[in-house]
């Protein structure tokens, strides 16, 4: 599998060959991934399937836009700040 930035993957999970995770997704433990999920979405089951996405699509195509996860920490925004993905973005 092809695993995006900023993945969470919960214990006991199953990922089939040959799919790719979107970055920013979830997968909740104890799931069977047998096909691509997108950025930011949240599944799981099994199969697992989308429970709904982390943020709205505005959000979402932003966040990929900005590429985040390339930034020196000392780029990032002030942390007291980062609660709010609106300010974040």
């Amino acid at each position: 599998p092809i695993i995006g930035n900023d993945v969470w993957i919960g214990n006991d999970v199953v990922l089939k060959g040959g799919i790719a995770i979107g970055d920013g997704a979830v997968i909740a433990a104890n799931s069977v991934v047998t096909k691509d999920v997108p950025p930011y979405a949240i599944v799981a089951g099994v199969p697992a399937k989308i429970i709904r996405f982390r943020f709205d699509s505005n959000v979402i195509d932003e966040l990929l836009r900005i590429k985040w996860w390339n930034y020196n920490y000392s780029d990032l925004p002030d942390n007291n700040k980062c609660d709010d993905i609106n300010y974040f973005v």
